[in-house]
């Protein structure tokens, strides 16, 4: 490992050497770090809340059809300090939420439909703000059960088998570029390749959109083949369509899995998914409580097998107190999150790739 190279990673501003230094033309002291890109969707002149308590704002933008920021000035947003909030002031040119239309049903439920869209894409009607926050959140320790108390003599050689969110579905890099840069995928590969070496580590990311458990059921020999030692499964949020009767047959199959890679030594972290936007038709109407029952299933299949499960849902759900998590924490309305919502699932999956403490922010 490379003790003394600095860490530098995509989603991090963070200023900590040694008192101050200058990020942004402004100077950060050791205890306070940057967000990089918390989104909002934001409606009239109705505030909405920050994570984290806010010292200053470095930028407020979005993104243009090439995929550019447009960045905004200070007469566009209003920000109270005390309240902690952001709003649109009457004449902001920050695009109005509250003209984003989607089709709902008689019984207030909404379809999906892919063409034309219903619900359209919402990540153009959303801001992204960086800002310096006062809270002490620069500190990562590693987790028990991590990659390094199971294979302390190698480096991670990861496969990456996941649905849409796994693939970056809609983020920024998977947007216009289409690469999954954006997503928790790439973060972790970036940062990893930038901690242990380029040369030393491989993420190779084969989720898919729209696939399920099925596909590294067809595919799990190219886990073993591959050469890799770790294998990150998310699945579930396609999968809990098939309604809680299929439950069953959902936790056979990974269970299938993790005994199979346990059986080749491979080290295994299952991540869950938050509850989706409740107002489709199928999770409001069809599949109800289908969400809580594929996180349970997938905790207790981590809890056999005693290896690590990522709590998305429940991360979510703190994230929900502060946030609107369909307006704010995803792209299509529905269930991709947005670039700063995979931060989430990055900073919840990096302790496990980690055999020191960090000071630093990955948020």
């Amino acid at each position: 490992m490379r003790s003394n190279k600095i860490v530098v990673v995509i989603i991090i501003c963070l200023c900590f050497f040694y008192g101050a230094c200058k990020c942004d033309n402004s100077i950060i002291d050791a205890k306070n770090a940057i967000i990089i890109g918390e989104t909002f969707g934001l409606r009239r002149t109705e505030s909405k809340v920050f994570l984290y308590p806010v010292k200053d704002i470095l930028s407020v933008y979005s993104y243009n059809n090439q995929g550019n920021k447009v960045y905004f000035s200070k007469n566009d947003y209003e920000i109270n300090l005390q309240l902690n909030t952001i709003s649109r002031t009457i004449n902001s040119s920050i695009p109005d939420f509250a003209d984003y239309v989607v089709n709902f049903n008689e019984n207030g439920s909404f379809s999906f439909n892919s063409e034309p869209r219903n619900p359209p894409l919402c990540r153009q009607m959303q801001i992204y703000v960086d800002y310096i926050t006062s809270e002490n959140i620069i500190n990562i320790s590693p987790s028990e059960n991590s990659f390094f108390e199971n294979k302390a003599l190698e480096l991670p050689k990861i496969a990456i088998f996941g649905d849409s969110i796994a693939n970056a579905a809609q983020t920024t890099s998977q947007y216009f570029k289409g690469t999954d840069t954006d997503g928790f995928a790439g973060l972790l590969r970036d940062f990893l390749k930038t901690e242990y070496g380029e040369d030393q580590i491989i993420v190779n990311n084969f989720s898919q959109t729209d696939s399920s458990i099925d596909l590294l059921l067809a595919g799990k020999e190219k886990v073993i083949s591959g050469g890799y030692n770790t294998v990150v499964i998310e699945y579930g949020m396609n999968d809990h369509l098939s309604g809680v009767e299929a439950g069953a047959i959902f936790e056979t199959k990974l269970q299938e899995l993790c005994n199979y890679f346990l059986d080749n030594g491979i080290y295994i972290i299952l991540v869950g998914f938050f509850q989706q936007n409740s107002e489709w038709d199928l999770e409001k109407t069809i599949y109800p409580d289908a969400t809580n029952k594929y996180n349970k299933i997938i905790e207790t299949v981590a809890k056999n097998c005693n290896v690590p499960f990522v709590d998305i849902f429940t991360e979510f759900q703190k994230i929900s107190q502060k946030k609107d998590l369909i307006e704010d924490m995803t792209v299509d309305w529905m269930h991709h999150p947005t670039d700063y919502g995979h931060k989430f699932y990055f900073s919840m999956l990096l302790p496990y790739f980690i055999n020191k403490k960090l000071n630093q922010t990955v948020l």
